[in-house]
């Protein structure tokens, strides 16, 4: 979820954003690959091959339940390529600017993460990085996570409750002021963060009580390299750490099954087994190549001349849908993501520092009709998400929204909330209370981002 400065104010999220993930089953590499382990995560391509059966190859939309649709015995061996869209220029995922689809997928391989996200929205503790992890006191609420006694990072060093307790110097904005992270929520209610038994218990204390809390630590970074990047013990250290050193330089560290080998010049990242992995179970893959394949007009194309495995577009269109649904032993899994999209209004523009606008607007914009015409293609039914912390399917989500009446497309309220604070020409040129001509508004959307353009 997007953190929400104090200078702008956000409309209820639009949607639980639809993916597509595709996954060639004739592919180069795909009759010796198998399920693509993804570090403490599981990139889980809709296709058999992919899944360990390559005798029946699947064509077409896949469907059943995303938890389970791609499980199947694994072949050892292998390659997969998996696309990237867009260069990796940050390597920090924690980091403001790092937080992308492309650094997000490839981290997953090498960042260690207490809680795993399941593609249905569940989170489930991963065993492989703690043993347990519970609330042992309610008020303050506390929680104990124990690690799993044979996690180490790629060089030997164990994992410690030192990693968790920079992790939350960095997030949160009261120790570190200048450190540019992605978002400080749940990180800036945290109290104290204390290990023992040798650091591999973790005792998290909580100056207020946080209902995520297992969203935090997922993921989190190497203490120890972050001293080589600063001064761990000044603000400014911590800062020139979490932004310069984890930011700039390629990680040669990991606490998933896989590695870093390489970061080509045109982009492509090279990942080999890691040879220290823990876990319960070896990663099937003997390599991962993430290949950066920026246009998206080109990423079908990719995959039909079988230059790539597996395909994960961060937006859906339904140009690309019918591209991929033509390409034969190619299957496509079409399900909620873990994005959310919101409108942002900037209180620092000149037409929204009054109050009466803001109100109006969140009043007269329809968000049902956004997400219909959005998802109505994929999803039958699509509603707007009413929770700003939890997605649906996750324990935690109820309705937190509807009860301000925004967002549902009300036009005679935000008529009456402007005519009721002065303002005049309403629904034709809209003036100010003094008769001056309203400043003219700008939606702001990425380039190239056909689902921001058709919210627009």
């Amino acid at each position: 979820m997007e953190h929400l400065s104090k200078r702008k104010w956000a409309i209820t999220a639009l949607v639980a954003v639809t993916v597509l993930l595709v996954a060639s089953a004739c592919g180069s590499n795909s009759p010796e690959s198998s399920s693509v382990e993804s570090g403490t995560s599981q990139l889980s391509p809709a296709s058999s091959a992919e899944s360990g059966d390559a005798a029946t190859p699947t064509h077409g939309l896949v469907g059943g339940d995303p938890d389970t649709v791609n499980t199947g015995t694994a072949i050892p061996g292998g390659t997969v390529t998996y696309v990237n869209t867009v260069p990796i220029s940050n390597w920090n995922v924690l980091n403001s600017g790092g937080s992308t689809y492309s650094v997000l997928d490839v981290s997953g391989a090498f960042w260690p993460y207490a809680f795993n996200s399941l593609p249905s929205g569940k989170l489930v503790m991963n065993n492989d990085i703690v043993t347990s992890a519970t609330v042992v006191k309610a008020d303050p609420q506390t929680i104990e996570y124990k690690i799993n006694p044979g996690a180490v990072w790629s060089d030997g060093q164990p994992i410690t409750a030192d990693d968790f307790n920079y992790t939350w110097r960095v997030m949160d904005p009261a120790q570190c002021p200048d450190c540019q992270m992605a978002n400080s929520a749940g990180y800036d209610s945290i109290e104290s963060v204390d290990g023992s038994d040798s650091g591999k218990t973790v005792t998290v204390k909580f100056n207020k009580p946080y209902v995520a809390w297992q969203t935090l630590f997922s993921p989190f970074l190497p203490a120890h390299k972050a001293a080589t990047y600063g001064d761990l013990k000044t603000k400014a250290g911590l800062a020139t750490s979490f932004n310069d050193g984890f930011v700039k330089n390629v990680p040669d560290w990991s606490a998933g099954p896989f590695i870093i080998k390489t970061f080509t010049s045109d982009g492509s990242v090279v990942m080999d087994q890691n040879p220290h992995w823990f876990g319960a179970k070896k990663p099937n893959l003997k390599s991962l190549v993430f290949q950066l394949v920026s246009d998206p007009t080109q990423q079908a194309a990719a995959m039909a001349n079988h230059e790539v495995d597996v395909l994960n577009p961060p937006n859906i269109d339904t140009d690309v849908v019918k591209q991929l649904a033509g390409i034969p032993d190619v299957g496509y899994q079409i399900a909620a993501s873990f994005a959310s999209h919101f409108m942002f209004l900037n209180m620092n523009a000149a037409a929204l520092k009054d109050k009466a606008i803001r109100q109006a607007i969140f009043e007269a914009v329809n968000v049902q009709n956004i997400v219909t015409k959005i998802l109505g293609p994929y999803v039958p039914d699509p509603k707007p998400l009413t929770s700003m912390f939890f997605l649906p399917g996750q324990d935690g989500y109820q309705d937190s929204l509807s009860k301000y009446s925004y967002g549902i497309g009300d036009v005679a309220a935000a008529t009456k909330t402007l005519q009721e604070a002065g303002y005049q020409g309403v629904g034709s040129k809209l003036k100010a209370p003094d008769g001056t001509d309203l400043p003219p508004l700008t939606f702001a959307v990425s380039a190239g981002n056909q689902v921001r353009q058709n919210e627009a």
